[in-house]
């Protein structure tokens, strides 16, 4: 009976006493019922220091020695930086929290030139949300409940990716076209994972969430094989990649060496940074994108990729040729 009485305590403390226990530690409670982590917050509104500029361009400069090993081998390689709601929707924000601060900033306001000034090629999923943001005036991309994007926003960022990557590829990548979006008030997966924190018998779901339906024309070869190396923030388009049809394989490699999600099938298996397999899966996907949080662009799950990707290629023999 524990887990009952466990969420029995919360309910009451949620229902009748307006606070958490768990989730109170590490989410903000925004205007109009809307839920934020706090460190998404802390570094909008400018409330902890910024990653050191030497920690950030040492990273880039790993990662872009890596881009041109990738680019010999002709493997697409593009960096997304993956978005903040935090950023997306600061409105949402009690106003005491973004009272002015004596940090410069956060991490993508003072480093994201830094992408241009190493010749880093990357997809602004920040950008990406606020131009999409006005095609739907009634709906927002991030969900009230969710911390990451919805699945209306992921399809943005994902059809973004493919045209990033479709100059560099050797393969037809047709457009990710949006067939149809439904709206309705059954939030589920990414679009409640908050509210799921509390762990609550009666969880507040009542609000809005987009759900998108995608295609993409069949090609004449077989399905793409795409590797996507990083963050959460990486699941919906993993999703959006297996619904569009076009894909033979998505792996997901969860924060690089945690595990592979096989996005076909849904099944996970964990995996250590000596366990990754560079010659047979990464090296021979069609595509290879790595995400960056805006609000940590030195990244320690990039970095560990950067170093094992440099270490790989410099253990090659020397009858290894570029190209596949």
């Amino acid at each position: 009976m524990r887990f009952f009485f466990v969420r029995l305590n919360n309910q009451v403390n949620y229902s009748i006493f307006g606070r958490v226990y768990k989730g109170g530690k590490f989410l903000v409670f925004g205007k109009e019922d809307w839920l934020y982590e706090k460190p998404y917050v802390y570094s909008y509104c400018r409330m902890r220091e910024a990653s050191s500029e030497e920690s950030v361009r040492s990273g880039f400069a790993d990662i872009r020695e890596l881009q041109a090993h990738l680019d010999e081998y002709d493997v697409p390689f593009v960096v997304l930086l993956s978005p903040s709601k935090a950023a997306s929707y600061p409105e949402k924000i009690p106003d005491t929290y973004c009272e002015p601060h004596e940090s410069q900033g956060y991490d993508y306001e003072l480093y994201v030139d830094l992408l241009d000034e190493y010749g880093i090629r990357y997809v602004d999923g920040h950008k990406v949300i606020e131009s999409a943001k006005p095609l739907w005036p009634q709906i927002t991309l991030f969900s009230r409940g969710g911390t990451h994007w919805n699945d209306l926003g992921a399809y943005y960022a994902a059809e973004a990716l493919l045209s990033a990557i479709r100059p560099l590829s050797s393969k037809p990548i047709p457009p990710l076209v949006l067939e149809d979006v439904v709206v309705d008030q059954n939030p589920e997966g990414f679009d409640r994972d908050l509210v799921d924190f509390f762990n609550l018998f009666f969880p507040d779901t009542n609000y809005p969430v987009p759900h998108s339906t995608v295609s993409m024309t069949p090609s004449k070869t077989e399905g793409l094989r795409f590797a996507l190396v990083g963050t959460s923030f990486l699941q919906q388009i993993s999703s959006t990649y297996v619904k569009s049809g076009g894909f033979q394989v998505v792996d997901h490699y969860w924060y690089y060496h945690h595990k592979i999600i096989d996005a076909m099938n849904g099944e996970s298996t964990p995996v250590d940074r000596s366990g990754v397999d560079w010659a047979e899966r990464l090296l021979q996907a069609d595509a290879i994108v790595l995400d960056l949080l805006i609000v940590d662009l030195e990244g320690e799950h990039a970095r560990r990729f950067a170093e094992d990707g440099l270490a790989h290629f410099a253990n090659r023999t020397g009858g290894d040729e570029p190209g596949r």
